[in-house]
């Protein structure tokens, strides 16, 4: 997130010893459900009041679906066949 200037960045934690990445994830993992549950924790420890009805969430993965139905605004981009299916039964813009 510090090379594009982004200062809060949600996702997978790696782990480090002695200041050397170990190859392992701290849990839990950003993935699936998980997404929601840290982007909400992160919302609440933040005391952020943001309308995820108004927001939007850009994903490309048929696992991404929990964050992407948290908002009003899902955009499927560059998606997977199966997120490309049920973008599409549901209506949701796609890109392309």
């Amino acid at each position: 997130g510090q090379e594009l200037g982004v200062h809060n960045v949600i996702g997978t934690k790696l782990e480090v010893i002695d200041g050397r990445y170990t190859g392992r994830t701290i849990k839990p993992a950003c993935f699936g459900e998980n997404k929601v549950k840290l982007l909400e924790e992160y919302i609440g420890q933040n005391g952020l009041e943001i309308d995820l009805s108004a927001s939007f969430a850009y994903a490309d993965s048929v696992f991404d679906i929990p964050l992407l139905k948290l908002v009003g605004n899902p955009v499927a981009t560059y998606p997977d066949e199966n997120l490309r299916q049920f973008a599409r039964h549901n209506g949701w813009k796609i890109l392309p």
